[in-house]
């Protein structure tokens, strides 16, 4: 997660403006102290139907784990952080206010199951001080695998940012994780936003 976090700093050099705007979520944040594996949610976007403007092309890791669909005029960047690998991808030709991006982000732990990571993950993030808040989580299907998600908002100052975090875990290949964001700027079509990058996320694929 901290990796994750990380690379969501450096994305936003690729952007000249920032906004003050507060998000209008159409849910209200769960208390982290309530969560368990337990009383998880269903995927509110696994089935939501969009129509969306983007063409897709396919794109495939230089390391040959993992291919997703990504929106054809979208900017691609691989290992943007050192010793880390993964993607970055976004519109930069929108402003921040309205921008969307994909990250993908590989986490070498072969020890962890992938309900073990999580709930460690989830707790490390969001039961220190920190700027963001926890929204739900959840369980979905992606590219057939299992996976468990998550949804956060940072209502900062220089930034409304608003994402979900999809964990899976490739058993067949190296046993690490991957950590697929979609998130959203600004507080306008949240949710609509989050059905198309839904549909972007659903692509992912683990090559054999």
């Amino acid at each position: 997660m901290t990796k994750t976090l990380y690379i969501i700093s450096i994305v936003l050099f690729f952007y000249s403006c920032k906004s003050k705007q507060e998000v209008n979520m159409q849910f209200k944040a769960a208390p982290i102290s309530e969560w368990t594996l337990e009383n998880l949610s269903n995927d509110r976007f696994e089935n939501c139907k969009t129509i969306t403007e983007w063409n897709y092309k396919k794109f495939t890791d230089c390391k040959n784990i993992f291919s997703i669909q990504i929106p054809s005029l979208w900017h691609i960047v691989e290992d943007i952080v050192e010793d880390t690998h993964g993607i970055v991808s976004s519109d930069t030709t929108k402003s921040l206010i309205n921008s969307e991006l994909i990250i993908v982000t590989e986490i070498e732990n072969d020890s962890l199951e992938l309900d073990e990571y999580f709930r460690t993950a989830i707790f490390q993030l969001f039961t220190t001080e920190t700027k963001f808040e926890f929204m739900e989580a959840g369980e979905s299907k992606i590219g057939g695998k299992e996976s468990f998600w998550l949804s956060y908002v940072d209502n900062s100052d220089s930034i409304n940012y608003t994402a979900y975090l999809y964990y899976l875990k490739n058993n067949n290949k190296n046993r690490n994780f991957y950590l697929i964001e979609s998130g959203t700027y600004g507080s306008d079509n949240i949710e609509q936003k989050q059905c198309m990058l839904r549909q972007v996320v659903g692509t992912f694929t683990f090559l054999d």
